[in-house]
């Protein structure tokens, strides 16, 4: 079974570079490019099944790279992107300057944001070990498709950089078999 894991696409936010978290914002126009030529490059692909978190710009970046499959797309609030609490909405610069911790920086390797109503490094990783681990019911299944999991950056980077995979930019896709995945968690 292989996983096709997608950071969603461009959002205004990205573009401003301000925390989104769990906001629930769309994706911008370029987003929506990048979606659509992202598609085209996995038109060959055979998805079998899809996820995406609960918040529309990783549903909307799914059914765009499906399109025009009609892949019910499953969504799952484990895939959220880190909780970043009162930092939503906000720069990094203006994380510091109004709250001056280090730690409330998504970059630190050990980032916390939980003094700010969001979530630590490792519980955002914990939730994403949780999802993968919740797919072993379909690898007891011969499978000969892939599964779509479009996602958040920051959880992705947190989840892929202890195990040595890649986190693609978006529009970008890393893929990896679920045995290796989970030998690898």
């Amino acid at each position: 079974m292989r996983l096709i894991f997608v950071r969603h696409t461009q959002t205004d936010f990205n573009k401003a570079k301000l925390y989104s978290g769990q906001l629930d914002v769309p994706l911008d126009p370029e987003g929506v490019r990048q979606a659509q030529a992202l598609g085209v490059v996995l038109r060959q692909e055979c998805f079998t099944h899809a996820y995406c978190s609960d918040l529309m710009r990783t549903e909307q970046t799914a059914r765009i790279v499906l399109w025009p499959r009609t892949i019910e797309v499953a969504r799952n609030s484990l895939l959220r992107e880190v909780d970043v609490g009162l930092a939503a909405g906000l720069t990094r610069g203006q994380v510091m300057e109004t709250y001056g911790n280090p730690v409330m920086d998504t970059r630190h390797p050990d980032f916390d944001f939980s003094l700010l109503g969001g979530e630590s490094k490792k519980g955002a990783r914990l939730r994403y070990v949780r999802f993968i681990l919740g797919l072993t019911a379909l690898s007891c299944k011969p499978m000969t498709g892939s599964i779509l999991i479009v996602c958040h950056g920051t959880a992705l980077r947190i989840l892929f950089q202890p195990i040595g995979l890649e986190l693609h930019p978006q529009g970008g896709y890393t893929a990896v078999e679920f045995e290796e995945l989970f030998k690898l968690l």
